[in-house]
């Protein structure tokens, strides 16, 4: 997949306007309900980070693409990574859709009006969530799967994560 350059601008606004829009809604719920939220998502993205290296070794699902002796190396490294990126978005994505169908089972129907206290703490709460998001379509944007991602990581609103997502490329690295 290749990023176009010409839209950054565009990517930049529409992600500005995810994160108002998240931040919104967690004003709207209130602190309790985006708690279970967030704690689920940041337990999601942990899962997914330590698992992942795991399941990439065990069972890869990108093949190697290189026949050349020279880069069977590189290129063993470069799928090991590919596959662990690729089991860090399936398990991500697998546990919010559980957390979602759980959330939908045990809902409950009778809203009570939250106090002001409550809208900001959730409103708090959002924030993390948007971070949180942030660093996950930051993980995303830099697989070697999508051509101009990490340039994109580099000159957008997403630039904050960079220092973490090198950290966590270190640990996966070994």
């Amino acid at each position: 997949m290749v990023l176009d350059t010409s839209y950054f601008d565009i990517y930049n606004v529409v992600l500005m306007g995810l994160a108002l829009l998240i931040l919104f809604f967690a004003y709207r719920k209130g602190f309790v309900s985006q708690l279970l939220d967030v704690l689920t998502y940041f337990g999601s993205f942990i899962l997914a980070i330590l698992l992942s290296p795991f399941m990439a070794q065990s069972f890869p699902l990108l093949r190697h693409i290189s026949h050349s002796e020279i880069l069977a190396v590189l290129d063993a490294l470069a799928m090991h990574i590919a596959n662990i990126g690729v089991w860090f978005l399936l398990l991500f994505v697998g546990l919010r859709i559980v957390y979602r169908i759980l959330v939908i089972l045990f809902h409950k129907r009778k809203k009570t009006k939250l106090s002001l206290i409550n809208h900001m703490l959730g409103l708090g709460l959002g924030i993390i969530k948007v971070w949180l998001l942030a660093m996950t379509l930051s993980l995303v944007l830099r697989f070697p799967l999508i051509q101009y991602g990490d340039v994109f990581v580099e000159h957008s609103v997403l630039s904050f994560t960079q220092p973490m997502m090198e950290r966590l490329f270190t640990f996966w690295e070994g």
